[in-house]
Order: structure tokens, then C-alpha cells, then sequence
């Protein structure tokens, strides 16, 4: 199931956002002010090469030399440079990156049915698989990004610590926390998690030592970066279009817009975004006792670190469904939510088809590069 479920999700998501690659043609090229980037010279690899592929790219083949290198982590350039070697051309690094990144992804999509089987059952795991191949956002899943990577790390960071498997659980929290800033989050979430059994005081040490893994990375890497480009992940955020703000205020904007501009409505970004952000944070709410709390504070702190250092442009509350992609305890929420709230079979394949229309024009836009993520 969980192969036929990635294969498929592959080959859609290839599909869609081929089409908007072909639509792209015949336009101009994307604005490198709003960070898209025209991509690798060749026609079948570059979709997959947008955004912050670039940066990904460059670093795997010439290390950190600028202050916007520090926005991204090393562990998935660092991948790229053991593959392919630092004289690899950018197509090379390209392939490279779509191989990690799906393989990955299949990793990812068999951890989280282990996962969620044992916690809540075969049927909502089925679910959770499904969602997550089919989310709006899965082509960051197929394309040089960390979406993948992070997925399969954290997911076995989990999944090892609650098998008390803790010489397997640290390094995946490392690695984790070396492959996009987010990573730290983990070290809470496992803190917090709701472990399968009763932990011993020895296991209660292991587990809290585990945790700090990913807090260590992180401290590590903005060392690094401060030494090697003098800036840190969090400085560097105002040259992507970044800012702090009240984590509220990029929802009030965008619904605010979505009502002042109808117009809006026909972006097909702006809806999506804001829409999962209210939705999210009223599942939160609605099974906060059904879900252990390291899981409900993953979801939750991953949602308002991306609207407290929100997009200044519209949509503000860009990125929401990137970051949820990457995030697996939302999947399993989702999945969990459909089994038990949706009251026949006729409204699930209603929902289903409304999202996997949501993941037609998401991939679509990717195609275009007119989806901001």
C-alpha cells in the first residue's frame, strides 16, 4: 500500500507540474525579486529546481560564501556534495537532489504508516499515508528540497525513541536538526511526547538526552554560520521578505484581503494558506487530549514560527502547507479527523476530491513557479 501510494503520488504530482512547466514557456520568466529562480539548464530537471533549490544547489557545490547561504542547513547539501563530488554541474546536483528527496519520501511514507498503525490502527494509518502523499504541497516532496529529508529524520526520531531504541533516536534528532530550522522543535515534542510504555529512570534520561539532539544541531550550525558567513538562520530571514510579527496579524491580513480584494480568491494561494492555518489550530484545539501533547506543541510551534517570521507580501501566511507537509503529526491528525468525524463514505470521497483538486493547482503552480513557498 504504502509503495502504491508513493508511485502514484510520484507520477501525478510529475504530471501536474510538467503542465505548468509547459504553460511557463510561453510566458516571461519568473521575477527573481519575488525569489523564484529560472532553474538548471535542462528542461525535464528544472521544475524541480525553484526557489530555494538554488541556494541548496550552490552550497553543495561551493560551500557557504554568502550571508543568504545562512538561511539553509548543511545536511542536505552536504548529501548532495557525497554523491555527486564538488566539480558536479548543477544538473547533476539536480538529479541528485530529486533521487534524495523521493527516496526519502517513500521512507517517510512507510515510517509514518508504522507509526501511526501502532498508536491509532491500520485504518488510520492507511489515512495518514495517503494524505501525506496527496498533501497540496508534495511537490517540495519530489523537488531539491529539505521537505523530505526532515520528514523521514524526524519521523524516525520518533518512531526509534518510542521502540526505547535510543542509539538510533539521537542520531536521527542530529541529523534532523542539521537539515532545516525547524529541527529544535523536535527537542520539545519528544520531551513532551506520550511514550508506549512506562519509561524506567535510565530510559527517562536516555529519552531526555535524545531530545536535546536536534537543540545541539541547531546551536552547532548557527556557530558555523556565523563563522563562516557572519549572520545566523534568523538574520537572514529579512533578505527572503521575512519579518517578526504578532503571529495573528498575517491571519488577520489575509482574510482581511481575501474579503477587501475578491479578486484574491483566484490566486489559489492565498485561500489555501490561511484556510489550513484556522483549520489546523481547530483540530488542535478539538483533540488536545486525544493527542500527546509533544505532538500537538510540534504541529502548533512549526504553524506560528512561519506566521511570527511571516512573508511581508501577500499571502502572509505563505509557506503554511510547506511547513505542514514536512510536519507528520499533522498527517496523522488529518487522517484521524476523516475516520472519525466524517459521517459516510459519500462526504470522505467528497473531501478527497476537493483535496486532491487542491493538489492539482498546488502542483501546477509549482510547475509555473508561481506558488511561493
Amino acid at each position: 500500500m504504502v509503495a502504491i501510494a508513493w508511485l502514484s503520488s510520484r507520477i501525478l504530482v510529475w504530471a501536474f507540474v510538467m503542465v505548468g512547466h509547459l504553460r511557463l514557456q510561453t510566458m516571461p520568466p519568473p521575477s527573481d525579486k519575488e525569489g523564484a529562480w529560472i532553474g538548471v539548464s535542462s528542461f525535464w530537471l528544472n521544475p524541480w529546481t525553484t526557489f530555494d533549490s538554488r541556494y541548496l544547489i550552490q552550497i553543495a557545490q561551493s560551500g557557504y560564501t554568502g550571508t543568504r547561504d545562512a538561511a539553509f542547513f548543511p545536511l542536505f547539501p552536504l548529501i548532495l556534495r557525497a554523491l555527486g563530488g564538488s566539480g558536479a554541474d548543477s544538473n547533476t546536483m539536480a538529479v541528485l537532489g530529486i533521487i534524495v528527496s523521493n527516496l526519502a519520501f517513500l521512507g517517510a511514507l512507510w515510517l509514518l504508516f508504522v507509526m501511526t498503525r501502532d498508536e491509532w490502527g491500520e485504518k488510520v494509518a492507511k489515512r495518514a499515508v495517503w494524505i501525506e502523499a496527496f498533501f497540496p504541497a508534495a511537490a517540495f516532496s519530489a523537488a531539491v528540497y529539505t521537505e523530505s529529508l526532515f520528514l523521514l529524520l524526524s519521523i524516525g526520531f520518533f518512531y526509534a525513541a518510542r521502540r526505547q531504541r535510543w542509539w538510533l533516536s539521537a542520531p536521527l534528532g542530529f541529523m534532523a536538526g542539521l537539515t532545516r530550522n525547524s529541527g529544535h522543535i523536535l527537542c520539545l515534542a519528544l520531551l513532551l511526547d506520550r511514550p508506549k510504555a512506562p519509561l524506567t529512570r535510565a530510559d527517562g534520561r536516555a529519552r531526555a538526552l535524545c531530545a536535546l539532539c536536534p537543540l545541539l544541531a541547531l546551536v552547532m550550525v548557527q556557530l558555523f554560520l556565523q563563522k563562516q558567513v557572519g549572520g545566523s538562520s534568523l538574520s537572514v530571514q529579512k533578505e527572503f521578505g521575512r519579518a517578526l510579527t504578532f503571529p495573528l496579524l498575517p491571519i488577520w491580513l489575509d482574510l482581511r484581503h481575501l474579503v477587501v480584494v475578491p479578486s484574491t480568491w483566484s490566486d489559489f494561494v492565498t485561500a489555501p494558506m490561511v484556510m489550513s492555518c484556522l483549520i489546523t489550530f481547530i483540530l488542535l484545539w478539538i483533540y488536545r487530549s486525544r493527542f500527546s501533547m509533544g505532538k500537538l506543541l510540534f504541529i502548533g510551534l512549526v504553524l506560528l514560527s512561519n506566521l511570527t517570521l511571516s512573508w511581508q507580501s501577500e499571502p502572509h501566511t505563505n509557506s503554511t502547507l510547506r511547513f505542514l507537509l514536512g510536519t507528520f503529526p499533522a498527517a496523522q491528525l488529518f487522517a484521524l479527523v476523516s475516520v472519525e468525524k466524517l459521517p459516510s463514505r459519500r462526504a470522505t470521497m467528497y473531501l478527497a476530491a476537493a483535496g486532491f483538486a487542491l493538489f492539482f493547482l498546488q502542483s501546477y503552480l509549482f510547475g509555473l513557479k508561481d506558488f511561493l513557498g
